[in-house]
């Protein structure tokens, strides 16, 4: 027997390791990033973790304190369960949004430089991260915005095709790691928390809602894989196996695990995004 309780510990200790690695792997990443966003625009790049997370409070509530394989239902069809179809249906809905939701950021993001303002970051920590090929700047700094608003922001610059596109003694203080230091920048007049390096354009790869669409994606991937896996056995069978519930905890033990495996990859090897 396979009780709920046990699949509950498991989860939450997949989710603990989840949050400690992707906070101490991400989290400075995390927060630079809500910097740019408005608050709608922060809920519907979650949307996929607010249904996920909805999905396993179900499972967590729900009245039937275990499973037992020897209770499994049989099928009066070849059917998937009703909870199947709609756990689909939401991951779905969850992905169109936060595509939707991608492609309109990335569309404002292009707007908003094309009326940015000149501004000056003054940074107060330059970081190596990463290494050989790999190996990034980050600069941590603030600027002040037209009214003379502070704002903090963090920029992570390639030392292979990036850094040499900045001006010459900006460049050279940064690869001696000498802070502070004035770096010319641009920002967005109406939304003034966003703001670029003029030289390195608009689109920046380390977006939030390229990160959330990736994840989300992931999700709707390996539900898939479950769910052709489920609906194999219900047809040779005609019979629900005992891990069919399990489709309600998916969404949210797929990004955890996501979370944990990148997070413990840029932890312990990377150290780009949080050294």
């Amino acid at each position: 027997m396979l009780s709920r309780r046990l699949v509950i510990l498991a989860l939450c200790l997949l989710l603990l390791v989840a949050i400690v690695h992707g906070t101490l792997g991400f989290g400075c990443y995390l927060v630079n990033e809500h910097r740019r966003l408005v608050w709608w625009e922060i809920i519907v790049l979650w949307t996929g973790d607010l249904i996920s997370l909805g999905w396993f409070l179900r499972f967590v509530t729900r009245s039937d304190p275990s499973y037992d394989p020897s209770q499994t239902r049989r099928l009066p069809g070849r059917g998937l369960p009703r909870t199947a179809w709609l756990m689909l249906l939401s991951l779905t809905l969850g992905l169109i949004a936060e595509l939707g939701m991608s492609l309109l950021v990335r569309h404002s993001e292009f707007k908003a430089f094309e009326r940015a303002v000149p501004g000056a970051m003054t940074v107060t920590a330059v970081t190596p991260t990463g290494g050989g090929r790999g190996l990034f700047w980050k600069l941590d700094g603030q600027y002040a915005d037209t009214v003379g608003v502070i704002h903090t922001t963090t920029f992570y610059v390639r030392d292979r095709d990036h850094l040499n596109r900045l001006p010459g003694e900006v460049k050279r203080r940064i690869r001696r790691g000498q802070a502070p230091l004035q770096l010319p920048i641009v920002f967005d007049p109406q939304r003034p928390g966003r703001s670029w390096i003029p030289q390195l354009g608009w689109d920046e790869g380390n977006r939030l809602h390229y990160l959330s669409l990736a994840v989300l994606f992931y999700q709707f991937m390996f539900a898939l894989c479950f769910f052709y896996a489920l609906y194999a056995s219900i047809r040779n069978q005609r019979r629900i196996p005992w891990w069919a519930e399990l489709h309600t905890v998916l969404p949210l033990a797929a990004e955890a695990f996501i979370f944990a495996m990148f997070g413990a990859i840029e932890l312990y090897a990377v150290h780009r995004l949080c050294p």
